[in-house]
């Protein structure tokens, strides 16, 4: 019995030995791009993978993270997360990226990345460009350079936006030339035509000033089999509503109306992309719109109805009473609150 026991330990401590020693050269690659459009992931990912090699180490397929990641706040990246996981579980040793500029983060998100790598052993192989400064003093010149690039990021978008406006308000011109759902632009990119898209267009803002809603202008587009911009076969509300806000149904085209910004808070795991927020925007008198489906005056009229129906949403989603919570019987401890079934209130 004890030479078992002896054999387990031994065979233990062996085992325990082969998983250190098995995970002590495994390394990963994170593999990161701002647009949709760059194309260098597999570039990244073979330079990367083959500096590891030359040390070492080696990588499987499934230790290699591909990202298209846009926002700075790094930390509600997925991959991202998961690539923390491993470095703070130690399952491995070396992680290979191409250059310094793949963890652009938040100053402090980037300081605290290097410092799990730091305490859990892990090794930054830089393939391009200055390697991470690990010395104490390195911190500082660290977090320097991440809210210098942070800021150098900043000044990049800023200048971005600043170049669009000076496109719609200076030179007269459409910031991008999307062809609004049931036109297109003509050869002169002057004159925005009707095509085979703007029956469905005038039947949805015929439908509204009708008196249909959302719910059931979508429930008539799906009994026609009409499907959506993107080609499903429902439509979604949201869709509907911008079409209605949108200038073009009584002939005036307008620039710089949506604005994509990061989102004050994420409800879960997301891809770096961003919400939208839309503004009046800046009229462009030079474009010609052929067909204009309603008037100025109803196009008003859609807008303040819009608004309506955003106040009653709030007023149906939620209704305070007096004494909510606050008075209990003394029976079996029941709380008073109130109940509201279309429009039939009761306490209970």
């Amino acid at each position: 019995m004890v030479n078992a026991l002896l054999s387990g330990t031994l065979c233990g401590i062996i085992y325990s030995r082969e998983v250190d020693m098995s995970s002590s050269n495994i390394a990963a690659i994170w593999a990161r791009v701002s647009t949709e459009l760059q194309q260098s992931l597999d570039s990244q990912v073979s330079r990367a993978k083959s500096e590891l090699e030359k040390k070492g180490y080696i990588v499987s397929p499934e230790r290699i993270l591909k990202v298209d990641w846009t926002s700075l706040d790094l930390f509600h990246c997925p991959e991202f997360q998961e690539l923390r996981r491993w470095i703070q579980k130690k399952e491995i040793a070396a992680l290979g990226i191409l250059d310094r500029d793949r963890l652009n983060a938040i100053g402090l998100q980037r300081l605290i990345f290097l410092s799990d790598c730091r305490e859990n052993g892990v090794e930054l192989i830089i393939c391009q460009g200055p390697p991470i400064l690990d010395e104490p003093e390195g911190q500082l010149v660290e977090l320097a350079l991440a809210i210098g690039k942070e800021r150098q990021v900043l000044r990049a978008q800023q200048g971005s936006r600043d170049a669009l406006r000076e496109r719609a308000t200076v030179k007269g011109l459409p910031t991008t030339y999307q062809n609004p759902y049931g036109y297109y632009w003509d050869k002169t990119q002057s004159r925005l035509l009707a095509d085979v898209n703007w029956e469905t267009r005038a039947l949805i803002v015929n439908l509204f000033l009708q008196g249909k809603t959302l719910k059931s202008i979508v429930k008539e587009l799906f009994k026609r089999g009409v499907p959506s911009p993107k080609g499903r076969e429902w439509w979604p509300e949201p869709t509907v509503s911008l079409i209605l806000k949108d200038t073009i149904n009584y002939g005036e085209y307008r620039a710089l109306r949506r604005e994509a910004v990061e989102p004050k808070q994420r409800r879960g795991a997301t891809y770096g992309k961003t919400s939208s927020k839309h503004h009046q925007g800046i009229t462009l008198s030079n474009i010609v719109v052929e067909k204009p489906i309603i008037t100025k005056e109803q196009h008003d009229w859609i807008l303040r109805r819009l608004e309506q129906n955003k106040l009653n949403a709030k007023r149906n989603s939620k209704r305070d009473y007096l004494l909510r919570s606050m008075i209990h019987y003394e029976g079996d401890n029941l709380r008073y609150y109130g109940v509201d079934i279309r429009h039939m209130s009761w306490a209970g």
